[in-house]
């Protein structure tokens, strides 16, 4: 029998682990983008779509997590 463990996050935390993941798209996005010009025009083309979505989420995940970090106005809850 597996035990699953519930891990208790305050919101504080919740937004700093969203902005920890952010910053991993915006450097995912970064290593994509350097291969760019290696790439047919037609691969190029679906590189931008998908670096268009990357940029979507990343967006969301920053201002998710700032406002998460900064719920109870920026005090320690």
């Amino acid at each position: 029998m597996r035990v699953e463990r519930r891990v208790k996050m305050t919101l504080k935390e919740l937004g700093q682990e969203y902005l920890r993941q952010y910053e991993l798209i915006k450097k995912h996005i970064s290593e994509i983008k350097a291969t760019e010009r290696f790439l047919s025009r037609k691969q190029q083309l679906r590189l931008r779509r998908r670096l268009l979505a990357l940029y979507a989420d990343a967006a969301s995940l920053r201002v998710t997590g700032e406002h998460l970090v900064n719920y109870y106005g920026g005090c320690n809850e």
